[in-house]
This record gives structure tokens, sequence and C-alpha cells, in this order.
């Protein structure tokens, strides 16, 4: 319990530093698709936007971890470096995402503590994958190694972080709602503007979800990684080199 408050002072006290950046990177992105759906008359389950939008997700999360790490070690990384970053890792990172998916959701299918178990155990996989520069197969094993006696740590982030936060949001989709068809128009406002809420919270949910583990993973990749520095990339720069 005192390790998961010092980590959670640790990430308040990054977001209090950085909110700018962290808003701009991390949940900017988010919001701008449930505005389009709020003002515009896109449906939501028009896959070919989902599809058009993805990969923007993606290129985001990527500078929103290369951001993490450049503020955490004092560096600063322009805006253009952090799209060049996002480009480099788009495919790699979109599979290690995928693999994990699927992973989670098939040992899920022998109840849900083993699905549980195999996403704590993959909590690492995009910092070792960005960071560490390991390759897909390598960003899954080190993950696996460096969770080892931090299950419950990681565990607990996740729920108050990431389940408890989405958990209305969840409710209100699965919970059907009456109105008057007379009304729809207000309504169906009164649904998106309740979706940017709930997606508020969800995201900042993710926000320091996402900065707890790398408080962890910086202090715990010390042990792995000491010992082969070669393997380390120190800076941004050298990484697109």
């Amino acid at each position: 319990m005192q390790n998961f408050k010092r980590y959670s002072w640790q990430s308040l006290a990054f977001f209090y530093a950085h909110w700018k950046g962290v808003l701009v990177l991390a949940y900017l992105p988010n919001l701008l698709p449930e505005i389009y759906y709020l003002i515009g008359s896109e449906q939501r389950d028009n896959w070919a936007l989902s599809l058009m939008i993805f990969p923007f997700y993606i290129m985001f999360s990527v500078a929103f971890i290369f951001y993490i790490d450049g503020q955490s070690r004092f560096r600063q990384n322009s805006g253009p470096q952090l799209h060049k970053l996002a480009l480099k890792f788009l495919a790699p990172y979109f599979f290690v995402i995928i693999i994990a998916t699927l992973a989670v959701l098939f040992s899920s299918l022998a109840l849900i503590i083993p699905g549980i178990y195999v996403l704590v155990k993959y909590s690492f996989i995009t910092f070792n994958l960005l960071l560490d520069e390991t390759g897909i197969n390598g960003a899954f094993r080190l993950s696996w190694k460096q969770t080892k006696g931090y299950f419950w740590l990681l565990f607990s982030a996740f729920f108050i972080y990431v389940l408890v936060p989405g958990l209305p949001g969840f409710i209100a989709q699965i919970v059907p709602q009456e109105f008057n068809f007379s009304q729809a128009a207000n309504h169906s406002q009164a649904i998106e503007s309740s979706n940017i809420i709930y997606l508020t919270v969800g995201t900042l949910g993710y926000i320091f979800y996402t900065l707890f583990t790398y408080q962890v993973y910086k202090e715990v990749s010390k042990k792995w990684l000491d010992d082969t520095p070669t393997k380390v990339i120190d800076t941004p720069s050298e990484i697109i080199q």
C-alpha cells in the first residue's frame, strides 16, 4: 500500500507539472471524435471512420509515452521529434497492442482471472518496445519478467485508475434509456454530452494509470537493464537515427 501511494503521488506530481502536454497528447485525441459525433451526423458504428481514427490514436499514444519519458529524464522532445518517433513505431506498436489484446481475450475464455493475470504481466510491453527497443517478442518476454513480484501493485493501479473510472460509462451503454421520439434530437445531444463526461473521467484514469505504470517500470527496469546498457537507447534522437 505504501508503494501504491508513492507511485500515485509521483504520477500526480508529474501531471501537475506537465498537464498541458499530457492533455494535448492523451486527452485531446480522444475528445475530438466525440465532439465530431456531437456536432455532426456521423454514426458511432461507422467502421470506415473508426479505421481512419485508429492510426491517429496510435501515433498520439506513442508520442505520449516518449513525452513522459523525456520529461522524466529532463529532456525536451520537440513536436517534430515526437512526430518522427510516432511514425517509426506506428506498425510495431499496433502489432504489440493487437497481440496483447488477443492474448488477454483468449486467456479470459478460461475464466476472468487468467485474463487479468496476462493483462498485468504485459503492463510494460509498450515501454519495453519504445524506450528499450526490444522488438515485439522482446517486449513481451521482458515485461513478463519485470512484473514478477509487482502483480498486486499493478493490478491495484489497473482497478483504481481504469476499471473504476470506466464503470459509469460501461453501465450507461448497457442500461436501456427511455425517451420520447419527439425529443430524440435533444436526447441524442444529452447522450453525447454524457459520453464526453464519461470519456473525460475514463481518459484521466488512463493517463494516471500510464503515469503510474511508468513510475514502476522506471524503477524496475534498472534491475534488468543496468547490466546491459548497450541495449538501452539513451535519447529519442538516437532512436530516430
